[in-house]
């Protein structure tokens, strides 16, 4: 997974302006209006550094009494298929949630989709 969809989902999350315009460009109004919420109550996103760390996940994603640590993932299919490495890094992520009481997510975001192309799954 390339960084570029992590940057791209951490300015959205962080409610950066052009962030958010940027992954919105080809939604409806309806879509768009619901994304730019997110610039009233952001969130703080960084980023873990060395990401693919067993359990961490690619960002932690905090806002007042939240915090999420989020894998980032990227298909042209509609599918995430968890084998071998994804199958591990998963496991590992639930663990860490389980053990420390937080709900990771999976961000997957849909290559080549117009609208909003990204999906956000609870592990």
């Amino acid at each position: 997974m390339g960084t570029n969809y992590e940057r791209e989902l951490r300015a959205v999350l962080a409610g950066e302006l052009n962030g958010v315009r940027a992954i919105t460009r080809s939604c409806n109004e309806v879509e768009r209006a619901r994304a730019m919420q997110v610039i009233q109550r952001p969130f703080l996103v960084v980023r873990a550094p060395g990401s693919g760390s067993e359990g961490t996940g690619d960002l932690l994603v905090l806002r007042g009494d939240m915090c999420f640590p989020i894998e980032v993932k990227s298909s042209k299919s509609d599918k995430i298929y968890l084998s071998g490495r994804t199958l591990d890094q998963y496991n590992a992520l639930n663990s860490t949630g389980e053990r420390c009481g937080l709900l990771p997510l999976y961000a997957f975001r849909l290559k080549g989709v117009r609208g909003d192309s990204w999906r956000i799954f609870r592990v």
